[in-house]
């Protein structure tokens, strides 16, 4: 029906037709195969590619384990706490029953005692961690230092770990031995609820807890505070900073501020003892004050119109804290300033520290300084290492990579204290040189009212502070210098070191070099510290001495307080070592000033109240110049 196409596919072979071959070349170009390695290849066989082996499939609980594992920690931690308890409360209740069966009674003050013992144990296995050094706030008896897995020391306590009740004389010996305990380890303070009245009797005490470190539970057993402030190279306060903000207000108008607590809820005043604090009346309209007629206001609410309430009332600035539920703190602060600075700011600063191994103490000393140089200020800390063997030079090293304001400085052999504190005064850059022991620990607000008295008192050429033993006594309110060339510590030993004859600005002979502030150029002027009094001792009285008969004074400033570990660094023995350098150089320090040893007092042979007085306050036993 169709007819069939004329037309056949071009290359085909007609039918009944083999197809031809085409033909093989007889030579290969340069790089080609030739016809018999062409043959070779074809019958080769084929390369497979490499599979990968099969991935054993992980653990489900090996996994779950891994993701999980703080968790676990957590729980295990918890088990074992609840097991202890379990166990002691076992063995409690076996013994009361022993009690019972025998036919002996029980009483009730000691079954009493047995429940409060369970539950602050129990206070103390939940906030504290196993292998943490506790402080507990004791009356002595060696029960509450029963904490299993837990080192525990009482507070306070002597040179030997037995408890002594003599730094409580005081708030400020509380806080000095509290420090010097932190310094050898403590991490955190724990005061039962039969001691914590304590921080009611020594307010000075409670703010100096409150301000710095967090209150990690308070009830009806106790309270517990933890001791760490530094963490990761950064300063955390239990108050959130608030201590030191009310600070930066009184330096910013030059005076102590008014500070209005709004609704924090933090009892700002009672932490705050020292600083006049008080709380809002509340209104319908707001706040019941003149505009700007309190010169900071401080608030948690972050409503518009209390915030613009807060800026209507505040003349300096309002702080707004941060808290978060269940915290007795706050997490931080947001400071607005109102008015322009009107007290000059302070000057530049080197706190110089010269060490000559010692790595333990010195850390200690950086430490302290990290939690109380103000931020703001210009400062820098330059330490001198003395040709230490013990590795202290390459610590330091590390330190100033996480603080900048460090700047270590070398000495390539041990020259001794005068030649370490001459050393680190030459690289100094600050307007302000400040001499600090590596033994010490210095306390909040320690440097700015010594940078005050040297730029706000024309005649100061030196500067010292209050200087107390780490079981809170005083050592040193200034320095007199006798007829006969010997010197007394102004109040030694006094348990008192708050006393009121120790708390006033007053010109001295001396101040110990153990803390000294001093202008950088009057430093050079006066060529530093005397390498006659080499390696150590009385350089600082002969100093001040210098500094006098230069027509400046020698002031001792209360309000700069540290805790000085004395014979940490030198030795406490006068017969042999550095120390033995005391008696030496008092001869030397009376062959040269001689001529005006008999403007000077005689030495006392009784100290009472009206000596001390009289040596304080009676200008004309204290001469402050020296002619």
């Amino acid at each position: 029906m169709f007819a069939k196409p004329a037309c056949r596919v071009r290359g085909l072979p007609k039918r009944g037709q083999k197809p031809a071959l085409p033909a093989l070349p007889t030579a290969c170009a340069p790089g080609t195969e030739t016809p018999d390695a062409m043959n070779k290849s074809m019958m080769r066989k084929p390369t497979l590619a490499a599979v990968p082996k099969p991935q054993p499939r992980p653990d489900p609980a090996e996994d779950l384990v891994r993701r999980n594992a703080d968790t676990i920690d957590v729980l295990m931690a918890r088990l074992e706490r609840e097991s202890e308890q379990r166990e002691e409360m076992w063995a409690t209740i076996h013994e009361l029953e022993l009690s019972r069966s025998t036919g002996a009674s029980v009483d009730p003050g000691t079954a009493a005692h047995t429940i409060r013992m369970l539950r602050y144990r129990s206070m103390v296995r939940e906030m504290v961690p196993r292998g943490a050094t506790v402080a507990v706030a004791s009356d002595g008896d060696p029960a509450w230092l029963d904490l299993p897995s837990r080192t525990s020391w009482h507070f306070p306590r002597d040179a030997a770990g037995n408890h002594t009740p003599g730094p409580l004389a005081c708030g400020l010996s509380a806080l000095v031995h509290l420090e010097a305990l932190r310094g050898s380890g403590a991490e955190f303070l724990v005061l039962p609820a039969a001691t914590a009245p304590i921080l009611e009797a020594l307010p000075e005490f409670r703010q100096h807890l409150e301000s710095r470190f967090r209150r990690l539970r308070q009830d009806d057993v106790g309270t517990v505070y933890g001791l760490q402030t530094v963490v990761g190279g950064n300063v955390a306060t239990g108050d959130g900073g608030l201590a030191r903000a009310f600070s930066e207000c009184e330096e910013h108008v030059g005076r102590e501020p008014s500070i209005l607590d709004w609704d924090t809820g933090l009892g700002l005043a009672a932490c705050h003892p020292q600083r006049n604090v008080f709380d809002a009346r509340m209104e319908a309209g707001g706040l019941p004050y003149l505009d700007a007629s309190v010169d900071v206001v401080v608030l948690r609410s972050k409503a518009p119109q209390h915030l613009a309430e807060a800026r209507r009332v505040a003349a300096v600035a309002f702080v707004r804290v941060e808290t978060r539920p269940g915290e007795t703190g706050p997490r931080g602060i947001e400071i607005d300033w109102k008015a322009p600075r009107t007290a000059p700011a302070y000057p530049s600063s080197s706190i110089v520290i010269p060490t000559y191994n010692g790595w333990k103490i010195l850390k200690n000393c950086l430490v302290a300084l990290a939690e109380t140089l103000p931020a703001d200020a210009a400062v820098e800390i330059v330490v001198v290492d003395d040709g230490s063997s013990d590795g202290t030079l390459d610590r330091l090293r590390e330190w100033a990579r996480r603080e900048p304001r460090l700047r270590p400085v070398a000495s390539p052999r041990n020259g001794g204290f005068i030649a370490a504190c001459n050393r680190g005064a030459k690289a100094a850059t600050g307007d302000v040189l400040v001499f600090l022991n590596n033994d010490t620990l210095p306390l909040p607000g320690w440097l700015e009212p010594l940078l005050r008295g040297i730029r706000d008192w024309p005649d100061a050429g030196a500067i010292g502070g209050k200087l107390v033993y780490p079981d809170g006594r005083l050592q040193e309110a200034g320095g007199i210098i006798f007829s006969d060339a010997s010197g007394a510590n102004f109040g030694r030993n006094d348990p008192r070191p708050d006393a009121p004859l120790y708390n006033f600005v007053r010109p001295v002979d001396y101040c110990s070099g153990a803390l000294l502030a001093t202008s950088r150029a009057l430093f050079n002027e006066l060529g530093g510290f005397d390498a006659y009094y080499s390696p150590a001792y009385y350089e600082d009285t002969d100093y001040c001495f210098r500094v006098r008969k230069h027509g400046l004074r020698v002031y001792y400033q209360p309000e700069s307080q540290i805790v000085h570990l004395e014979g940490a660094t030198s030795g406490t023995d006068l017969a042999s070592g550095v120390k033995s350098y005391q008696v030496v150089n008092r001869g030397r320090f009376t062959k040269r000033w001689e001529p005006f040893m008999q403007q000077q007092p005689t030495a006392p042979k009784r100290w009472d109240f009206g000596v001390m007085h009289g040596l304080a306050v009676g200008g004309n036993i204290i001469r402050t110049e020296v002619a």
